[in-house]
């Protein structure tokens, strides 16, 4: 919540299918619009309006991994992350060790998993963070990032999608796990 004009008011946020559509709907129905409807560097277009209560809506629709993660590499110039590419970041750490942990690779520093490969699925990593850093990383790249499921979750680890991460993201979550 954030206090607008002397008046309490709450932000939304919404992934939607016809942003265009939506976007019409939301100023015929008295919306002021606070930014206009354009491209994004993060979705495929989105809009924020305040409604007549002063409450913030921002809307966004989503674009296909696809398409995000051929935007991704052209943003940063860069090959996918590969399960190699993560191997050899992770062995690079000081006094890192590459073991096995229910048949999924994963590396620990003094006998304790920081990180590892193809869980839950093959092209995914997963990295353990305090929350603070798994919270920020997800807000950063939420496309790239996704909180592990169950308490490890809650603990701060994150998933991570190779085929959509860049090396100088993974450098700095690897290192931080």
């Amino acid at each position: 919540m954030a206090e607008v004009g002397g008046a309490v008011t709450i932000s939304h946020y919404l992934i939607v299918g016809e942003i265009e559509a939506h976007f019409d709907r939301a100023q015929a129905a008295g919306a002021t619009i606070v930014k206009q409807l354009a491209a994004s560097d993060y979705c495929a277009r989105d809009y924020v309006v305040r409604d007549p209560e002063g409450h913030l809506w921002s809307s966004e629709r989503t674009a296909s991994r696809r398409y995000q993660a051929r935007r991704l590499r052209a943003q940063h110039k860069e090959v996918p992350m590969t399960d190699e590419n993560f191997r050899s970041i992770a062995l690079g750490l000081p006094r890192t060790e590459a073991s096995q942990h229910t048949g999924h690779p994963d590396f620990r520093v003094r006998g304790k998993v920081f990180a590892t490969l193809g869980y839950p699925d093959a092209g995914w990593g997963m990295v353990k963070l305090a929350p603070d850093e798994q919270l920020a990383l997800i807000t950063a790249s939420p496309e790239v990032f996704v909180a592990v499921k169950g308490a490890w979750g809650r603990r701060g680890a994150a998933s991570v999608r190779l085929a959509l991460a860049d090396k100088r993201t993974m450098r700095k979550a690897i290192a931080s796990a």
